[in-house]
């Protein structure tokens, strides 16, 4: 099947496509999938729109991966039908006629949703990998970062843009792809590195498929309320049925711990976002809810049974900082204390840092104490005794803003003195990588004689 030929099966083949009021249910989401996947696949395809989850590749990332690439295609597809006429009224359904200016401003555009982690990697994000099977998601014909090379797929020519969801900075492999970002939806620090003419929505929420929703609802000039199928009777196509209202509603519950208002990140749009689309998909109470946040964060937090090496790669992120320090973050749940054999793990990090060229490893530990409270620790290590004394000098510098640093008693095999409960448990990854990056590049200044 020709690309331009599939773009038009996800907009008119099946009934989700061609009645204004339908929603995309399972059945449309998965034709989508399989059709992205084989027009990005196929080496004579056309260009496409690659929308880029964060390199953790967490539930959020792969949500609004895959529901802002489908929001794409399917606004171009119904633009394009319509490119010599303007739609009918949404409230009243007349009709003015032709309007011959639009086609020049009308393009067929195929979004696909990537996935920034192995095919194999998923397992590791047991809410994400529980989320997409419960629902009966096509995984199969999800496009991973080792099914496709974003790098090669724009020197054939075939990468018309990138989105960029989730983060708004490609990973430092991909970075060469910022001067084709023109789009990109995040709630992280803004790294005000994409291209002027670039769109921008960075919001302070506290999941970014509440953002994607937003934009989604924006764009199609309908609101929650069209999206939902509520009171719309015009040319919407855009509404979410029970899968993508389900994938929604479960990452925004995932990113701000059952909207709990004590979470410095919820902000109201979650709450309202996600209230909505969870009783859209058969989720109608608090209790509910509840539920289905308690089944999320369980299949997260359970990696009793992973190695060293499955830990280390379950949630990883790397930056250049400062004087150009490769830096890595792992973020994992379960103790650093509970990893494996002190060896081993010792081992396994220095494994992970060579085939990385990372100079300094971080591990971040989340996970719930004896008492049932919510806990952090953090870890650093290195390959050599100059990377050794910077992790000393970083943990010095990072800890106040963490809530203070104290080391843990039984870690010390592992990674010497450099192993701690972190005062602050609310401080993420979000609030410690800005901080070694801080750390960093004061560094650098200090030794170019700078302040």
């Amino acid at each position: 099947m020709a690309p331009i030929e599939a773009a038009f099966r996800v907009a008119s083949t099946d009934a989700a496509y061609t009645q204004a009021e339908a929603p995309i249910d399972l059945d449309a989401l998965n034709l989508f999938l399989r059709d992205s996947r084989a027009i990005a696949m196929d080496p004579n395809g056309a260009p496409v729109t690659l929308v880029m989850g964060n390199e953790a590749a967490d539930l959020d990332s792969i949500v609004s991966a895959i529901t802002y690439a489908l929001h794409v295609t399917r606004r171009s597809c119904i633009d394009y039908e319509w490119m010599d006429r303007d739609p009918p009224d949404p409230v009243t359904g007349d009709f003015d006629g032709w309007n011959n200016e639009k086609e020049s401003q009308c393009e067929l555009r195929f979004a696909v949703p990537y996935v920034a982690c192995a095919r194999e990697d998923l397992p590791l994000r047991g809410d994400a990998a529980w989320l997409l099977d419960d629902i009966g998601v096509d995984v199969d014909s999800i496009v991973f970062a080792d099914d496709l090379d974003p790098m090669a797929l724009d020197a054939s020519g075939r990468l018309r843009d990138v989105v960029l969801v989730d983060h708004n900075v490609p990973q430092a492999k991909h970075r060469e792809l910022l001067s084709k970002t023109t789009r990109v939806i995040d709630h992280h620090v803004d790294e005000e590195l994409y291209p002027l003419e670039c769109d921008v929505m960075i919001g302070p929420v506290g999941s970014c498929a509440t953002l994607i929703a937003e934009q989604a609802s924006e764009e199609a000039e309908i609101g929650l309320d069209g999206m939902l199928g509520h009171g719309y009777t015009g040319n919407a196509r855009g509404l979410w049925a029970g899968p993508l209202a389900k994938m929604i509603a479960a990452a925004i519950l995932a990113d701000t711990q059952n909207l709990d208002v004590n979470n410095e990140r919820t902000r109201m749009e979650d709450y309202v976002w996600c209230h909505r689309l969870a009783a859209f998909a058969g989720y109608e109470d608090v209790e509910a809810m509840t539920s289905l946040y308690e089944t999320l964060k369980r299949r997260r937090f359970d990696q009793s049974g992973l190695s060293p090496r499955d830990l280390l790669r379950r949630d990883y992120k790397q930056w250049t900082l400062g004087d150009d320090v490769n830096v890595g973050i792992a973020s994992f749940g379960v103790a650093l204390n509970a990893m494996g054999d002190a060896g081993d793990v010792k081992a396994t990090c220095d494994a992970f840092m060579r085939d990385r060229g990372v100079r300094v490893l971080v591990l971040m530990s989340a996970f719930e104490g004896e008492d049932g409270s919510f806990e952090r620790q953090l870890g650093f290590t290195s390959l050599d005794d100059e990377g050794a004394r910077l992790c000393e000098k970083m943990a010095i510098a990072i800890g106040d803003g963490l809530g203070g640093l104290r080391t843990i008693e039984g870690a010390g095999g592992a990674f010497g003195a450099m192993a701690f409960h972190q005062g602050d448990a609310k401080a993420s990854r979000k609030k410690v990588q800005p901080l070694v990056a801080e750390f960093l590049e004061a560094e650098k200044a200090a030794a170019d004689g700078v302040g």
